[in-house]
């Protein structure tokens, strides 16, 4: 916040206050330099704490809200890969058996089939898909879903590919699938 301000010429101090909404929440190991308090004790301690002399003008604290307000975009943390930079080389492929948990399932047969367990559905890749979307990419190639779902055969990951809900864009090698 105080970066962001300073970006529009306002140099204030920015303190926080950590606010905790239930009474089961607080377990504080270590002495911290941020105050935490309960979220009904904030506007009590807002009312007590004295203000030493006006940085602001009311104009201007209403300007600053509405520009936050106006520059307010959500946040979205995915892929998650890219955002924690987690090497590709850490994330472990695989489609996960939903019994056993066991990474590798293979497509045998017309279905996923478990090496460990012997347990079989249609729909194992779907939540390999989902965990693709928040680690490494808002989109997945073809080859990508091959590699990361250990399907050898082009024409079987375009059928799998097919049959989710994911919207296909781009035409034959510059096919993509988005969510």
């Amino acid at each position: 916040m105080e970066k962001w301000l300073k970006g529009r010429g306002i140099a204030i101090k920015i303190t926080g206050i950590i606010g905790l909404a239930y009474t089961n929440e607080l377990f504080i190991e270590d002495e911290t330099d941020i105050q935490i308090l309960f979220t009904h004790e904030i506007p009590i301690e807002l009312y007590t704490t004295t203000v030493d002399e006006g940085v602001l003008t009311r104009n201007k604290i209403s300007e600053i809200a509405h520009e936050i307000a106006d520059s307010h975009h959500e946040y979205d943390p995915f892929p998650l890969r890219k955002t924690m930079n987690i090497a590709k080389e850490d994330i472990i492929p695989g489609v996960i058996c939903p019994s056993c948990k066991y990474v590798g399932m293979k497509w045998l047969e017309k279905k996923w089939r478990c090496q460990n367990c012997s347990y079989n559905a249609l729909d194992c890749h779907l939540s390999l898909l989902d965990d693709w979307f928040y680690l490494m990419d808002n989109h997945i190639t073809n080859r990508q879903f091959r590699a990361f779902a250990g399907v050898e055969h082009q024409p079987i990951a375009k059928r799998l590919l097919k049959k989710t809900n994911l919207i296909m864009k781009g035409s034959r090698r510059t096919t993509f699938y988005i969510r």
